[in-house]
């Protein structure tokens, strides 16, 4: 009786361990985002968004992050409309473009660069929290933007990511 007990008690250890394991790896490894991107006038559209992933710029040879709505389906492909990218500069300058995701072909949107010079809020912090998901680092912080177009059009943002990989 003592070894069923024993037996059982170590079961339920081990199971409790293998789901620690599983919720810290999902917290982890999982990203996050909350916030919204607003944006009115030309050249932009009138447009609101609350994004809900984040991607490492790395995948495409940058540092800095994209901040957009779910993956989609569409034709067999993959892709994303619309969304905030921030990448930093080989001067170790911000730079910020936004994609209207009224003006897609595909998964090709319209970008739109907001030169800081632009913005009342320029306010953009991409940290690199020195984990990694299959050689990607994971990144977290904030996007602050409050922009203006020489159109007349203007884009705000208020973003706090983490977990992108």
């Amino acid at each position: 009786m003592a070894t069923s007990g024993g037996a059982a008690g170590g079961i339920i250890v081990t199971v409790v361990i293998v789901a620690a394991l599983g919720w810290l790896a999902y917290a982890v490894f999982s990203s996050s985002v909350e916030g919204e991107i607003h944006a009115r006038g030309k050249p932009f559209g009138t447009w609101s968004m609350k994004p809900t992933s984040c991607y490492s710029g790395q995948h495409q040879s940058f540092f800095g992050v994209w901040v957009a709505p779910d993956l989609k389906t569409s034709g067999g492909r993959e892709g994303f409309k619309g969304g905030i990218k921030v990448m930093k500069s080989p001067t170790e300058e911000w730079n910020a473009y936004v994609e209207s995701p009224l003006e897609c072909q595909s998964f090709k949107c319209k970008v739109y660069e907001l030169p800081q010079a632009s913005c009342k809020v320029f306010d953009v912090e991409v940290r690199n929290t020195h984990n990694s998901v299959n050689d990607i680092f994971v990144l977290e912080g904030h996007i602050k933007l409050d922009c203006t177009s020489p159109e007349g059009g203007a884009v705000t943002a208020n973003l706090e990511f983490d977990g992108c990989s």
